[in-house]
């Protein structure tokens, strides 16, 4: 796959189960911060980690959050 000017390099295949997802450790944390306020839209290229992302929230959720 060709790497696009501004886009970091992510594995692109099947969503990351949740335990094994890498590199986006400063992500999550800054995602829950901003949360704790506001509403989020992910929006990135196809296949660069929404969905590895969402899983990660969903199975690894902070205190106060209700994940549904």
């Amino acid at each position: 796959m060709p790497s696009h000017p501004g886009y970091p390099e992510f594995y692109t295949g099947a969503p990351v189960d949740s335990v094994d997802l890498q590199f986006r450790d400063a992500f999550i944390a800054e995602l829950w911060e901003t949360l704790r306020t506001r509403h989020v839209l992910l929006t990135a290229p196809r296949r660069t980690g929404k969905t590895s992302v969402m899983d990660h929230l969903r199975d690894f959720p902070k205190s106060l959050f209700m994940i549904f």
